[in-house]
């Protein structure tokens, strides 16, 4: 569903992968309501520091919306950014006890980004570039498309040198060089060097079942350079490499700065969730010109939970990581 995730499902607040989520716990307590909550008290015993960091992660957002002015959309990300996340965490950590059910969900997920590449290949091909030549797909971001299907790469390569997907391995070739096409399309530079240290981490800890040896190195460097060398004459690199005022890096340095700023006054507990974007704007009284008006995040995971849910929020995705 990842492809229509952002798609609401007939017009109720909830959208197509919370539904998916909800109903997949609803059916699983029905059909086996013993057996899943015998395993619900077995993690909270097995898992109590994660637990314990996921309520000091939730319970910072909920302090934070309850003394900041109320909103629905506030609601609204409480759900879709916290809880059902968390839910669904839960519901991976149930089922995938066993090594066997980790690589059907880890399959699953790497079928969803094939999808999900598949999917915006098809809008590149009918024209749905952004204007700076970028391809978002279906999202509001070509940074969220990247982000999105990233892990794919990761889970073709652990699947290419699996002794029981030998007999797909031309299939799995062929998604990653679709999903690695479409990457690349997102011209998203930070998503490029996250998957090129992750594929060298993951090769390094693999390097004796790959028979690697000293590739595990060259390998990221290969794809990543290949990229960067591939963008080089492109508006986006030109504007970076000569440190361009109106640069993305300097409009994200601007954005920071703000988000900084606008931390040091709300701490310790934060602004709320879904109100950065009122909140930046405010905040241009203190700053040159913004670069970008439209900002709804920080554009930085810790300050974004910082600035939702304050030093309990924070703490509780540290404590969870």
């Amino acid at each position: 569903l990842f492809p229509v995730a952002h798609i609401r499902v007939l017009g109720i607040p909830t959208y197509w992968s919370e539904a998916a989520i909800l109903c997949s716990f609803i059916a699983l307590g029905c059909l086996s309501w013993n057996q899943y909550s015998h395993q619900c008290k077995k993690l909270l015993l097995e898992e109590r520091p994660l637990f314990f960091f996921a309520t000091l992660f939730v319970f910072g957002v909920l302090l934070a919306y309850s003394s900041q002015p109320h909103s629905f959309s506030g609601l609204g990300e409480i759900k879709s950014f916290y809880l059902l996340p968390i839910l669904f965490l839960i519901g991976i950590l149930i089922f995938g006890m066993t090594v066997e059910w980790l690589e059907c969900m880890a399959f699953a997920w790497f079928l969803a980004t094939v999808t999900t590449a598949l999917a915006a290949a098809l809008a590149a091909s009918a024209g749905w570039i952004l204007y700076d030549g970028r391809l978002a797909g279906t999202y509001l971001s070509p940074n969220y498309l990247a982000m999105l299907i990233a892990p794919g790469a990761l889970f073709a390569v652990y699947f290419f040198q699996s002794p029981k997907w030998m007999s797909y391995r031309w299939l799995i070739g062929v998604a990653l060089v679709l999903i690695l096409g479409v990457l690349w399309m997102t011209h998203s530079y930070a998503a490029w060097l996250a998957l090129g240290a992750a594929i060298g981490v993951q090769s390094f800890f693999n390097q004796r079942q790959l028979r690697l040896n000293g590739a595990w190195f060259v390998l990221p460097v290969l794809i990543v350079g290949l990229f960067f060398i591939a963008e080089m004459g492109s508006s986006k690199w030109e504007s970076l490499v000569t440190g361009s005022e109106r640069s993305s890096l300097a409009s994200r340095i601007m954005i920071w700065q703000s988000a900084v700023s606008i931390a040091a006054d709300a701490f310790p507990f934060g602004i709320g969730p879904g109100r950065f974007q009122e909140m930046y704007l405010a905040y241009e009284a203190y700053f040159p010109p913004y670069l970008e008006w439209a900002v709804p995040t920080p554009h930085n995971l810790y300050l974004h939970f910082l600035l939702e849910g304050g030093v309990f929020t924070l703490i509780g995705w540290i404590g969870c990581v």
